[in-house]
C-alpha cells in the first residue's frame, strides 16, 4: 500500500476546518478548502509518496 498525496481545491464556499478535522490536512494559509481531489484529474492528479520523502506521479 502506498500513501497518496492529494490536492485541495480552494473555493469561497469551502470550509477552513472541515478537511483538517476529517483528514488532518494542514491549512497554513487559512483558506477555504472546498474539495479534496483523489485520482487522475488532468488539472491536478494525485501523487504517490516516495520512499525517501519525495513524490511520484500516481
Amino acid at each position: 500500500m502506498q500513501k497518496l498525496i492529494n490536492s485541495v481545491q480552494n473555493y469561497a464556499w469551502g470550509s477552513k476546518t472541515a478537511l483538517t478535522d476529517l483528514y488532518g490536512i494542514a491549512n497554513p494559509d487559512n483558506l477555504p478548502m472546498a474539495e479534496l481531489w483523489m485520482g487522475a484529474h488532468p488539472k491536478s492528479s494525485s501523487k504517490i509518496e516516495g520512499a525517501h520523502g519525495g513524490s511520484l506521479p500516481a
